[in-house]
């Protein structure tokens, strides 16, 4: 076997090698490319989910935030009906101390007469008194009489100021009263509404751990495509240059070939002007005319010496 032949199975094992490597190259190329994308999909997703997430985790601080708002209304309604109710008592302690009084002040009367009727018997016993000789003991009778009727009248005074403050006690009682229920059902209305909100952040709390974990899946998912595609680039990588190798090693096989394929034309060449040498030798010997050429040719084979 020729070295030519030797080159030229070299040469063809070589094309078989790079057709098979850059058909490899391509399917690593394309392998690689596919997971890249299904890497942008997940990565598309990762985004949109940790919006959706932001949104969720902002939704979550409102509702903590409306629930303290909540709270601190719900502890100051307390606060206030708590206030109202300690007036409340107060204000029954003192209405009940009054009717106390009063009562004691009507049972130191104890007249079937109005007031109105009172006051005239006291400008009658007045006049009279004024008006009328009397005796000593008459004088004091009368003296008498008028001083009871003037402390009956008195102690109905009194007693007509301690009602008309009982009245205005049990008003502001009442108004008190109607306050402390208006509170109670603002305070139900705000308790309803912290059972609400509590509702809803226990769903946000769900959502969001929901989320996370949804992150956390793809997140996994993109960074085990990340590893493949990155191997498939690796050897993408190697393959370029173990093709480039192989490149190199046609081109200098390819060289070798036209250079022997070169070297056994100029031999061949060679061997042909060498026999026609001698027989334009053989024809010089003979006393024949040559051309420059043909001398040129025995000067280059030494057949003949140059002067």
């Amino acid at each position: 076997m020729s070295e030519i032949e030797k080159y030229m199975i070299l040469l063809e094992e070589n094309k078989d090698l790079l057709r098979a490597l850059q058909k490899k190259l391509y399917e690593e190329r394309t392998r690689r490319d596919e997971i890249n994308a299904k890497v942008k999909i997940l990565s598309t997703q990762i985004k949109e989910k940790r919006e959706l997430l932001g949104n969720k985790l902002e939704e979550l601080n409102k509702l903590k935030e409306r629930k303290r708002e909540v709270l601190d209304e719900v502890r100051n309604i307390k606060s206030i009906e708590r206030g109202l109710l300690s007036k409340i008592v107060e204000l029954k302690n003192q209405r009940k101390s009054d009717k106390n009084r009063l009562r004691h002040l009507l049972s130191l009367v104890r007249s079937r007469k109005s007031e109105e009727e009172l006051k005239q018997e006291l400008e009658r016993l007045e006049w009279i008194y004024q008006t009328t000789p009397m005796s000593l003991e008459e004088e004091k009778e009368y003296v008498k009489r008028i001083d009871r009727i003037e402390f009956m009248l008195q102690v109905m005074k009194k007693c007509k100021e301690i009602k008309n403050k009982i009245d205005e006690t049990t008003k502001i009682i009442n108004e008190l009263s109607l306050k402390v229920n208006q509170i109670r059902e603002e305070r139900v209305k705000l308790l309803d509404e912290l059972t609400k909100i509590r509702s809803k952040m226990s769903e946000k709390f769900e959502e969001i751990k929901s989320l996370k974990e949804e992150i956390s899946k793809l997140i996994s998912q993109r960074n085990s495509l990340k590893e493949e595609a990155d191997r498939h680039h690796q050897n993408y990588v190697n393959l370029l240059l173990k093709i480039n190798e192989v490149k190199e090693e046609v081109e200098r096989l390819e060289l070798l070939i036209r250079a022997s394929r070169i070297a056994k034309s100029l031999k061949e060449r060679k061997k042909k002007l060498k026999t026609r040498a001698a027989e334009i030798y053989e024809r010089y010997k003979r006393g024949e005319r040559i051309s420059w050429d043909e001398f040129k040719l025995l000067l280059e084979f030494g057949y003949i010496e140059s002067e």
